[in-house]
């Protein structure tokens, strides 16, 4: 783990930022992830804990970018790959990955990298916080629900105007602002170069979701010359006729 008076130095002053302003960055591709972070690998029941959180006000820990003049690989976590090229200043997000990606398709109810967001739902008899938000398929459904992400569109809203009453409509609406306005703190690293933002990365992710073994290969192994990731990616599709993943391939290269 990086020396804590070491990290200081490199993040810059801290800022806060709402889940509303950094979703119009993802979903404007202003903020990015580089190539050498992991995948996406939350399960639902993660996600769920997550927005529980927020509703409740808890605390659910900060973000560190990198913004650098200096390009590197890198995908959207909006599902989409129109990334402007001509941007001449990148943010990249080192650590917040799983957590801002969560959130972003679940308020879109979409689904992303096999997991389908549109299984949330609002519980509308629920009791607690705790209680409020549930997942499609695990146990007993209760009678009266709507999707998560309908809550942030006042016209999906109407829509279940038969089955909410007026007061049920505007608490649903309070729940939609307050995650949208909860806040959280962003720090910035300061450096250009990248080995020191990959080493940054790697420290600050020996704690959260364990990293698998072909994940630590692709992010120590990597610079704008040489990308394992696509390398992998495309001997795995010249095998495919023998079963051969990229996972299986980085798993091998491990021993």
């Amino acid at each position: 783990m990086i020396d804590a008076s070491v990290l200081r130095r490199q993040v810059s002053e801290k800022r806060e930022e709402s889940v509303s302003s950094i979703m119009d960055k993802i979903e404007g591709n202003l903020l990015v992830l580089p190539e050498f972070q992991r995948e996406y690998v939350w399960k639902l029941d993660q996600v769920q804990n997550l927005l529980t959180s927020i509703i409740a006000g808890r605390i659910i820990g900060g973000l560190l970018t990198w913004k650098t003049k200096s390009s590197i690989n890198y995908h959207s976590m909006n599902g989409k790959q129109n990334i402007d090229d001509n941007n001449m200043e990148f943010v990249y997000l080192l650590d917040g990955q799983q957590r801002m990606t969560s959130i972003y398709h679940a308020i879109k109810g979409e689904s992303y990298r096999k997991t389908h967001f549109s299984r949330l739902y609002i519980n509308l008899d629920a009791t607690s916080i705790d209680d409020l938000i549930g997942i499609v398929g695990k146990g007993s459904e209760p009678e009266r629900v709507i999707p998560f992400k309908d809550i942030f569109s006042h016209e999906l809203l109407v829509q279940h105007q038969k089955d909410i009453s007026w007061e049920e409509g505007v608490k649903l609406g309070n729940i939609a602002d307050r995650i949208l306005a909860y806040n959280l703190s962003i720090f910035n690293l300061k450096t250009d170069d990248m080995g020191d933002a990959i080493d940054q990365f790697n420290s600050l992710n020996t704690g959260g979701t364990k990293m698998k073994v072909h994940e630590i290969i692709l992010s120590k192994i990597y610079s704008p010359q040489f990308n394992l990731k696509q390398e992998v990616n495309k001997l795995a599709k010249e095998t495919e006729s023998y079963i051969l993943d990229s996972k299986t391939i980085l798993d091998a290269l491990s021993f």
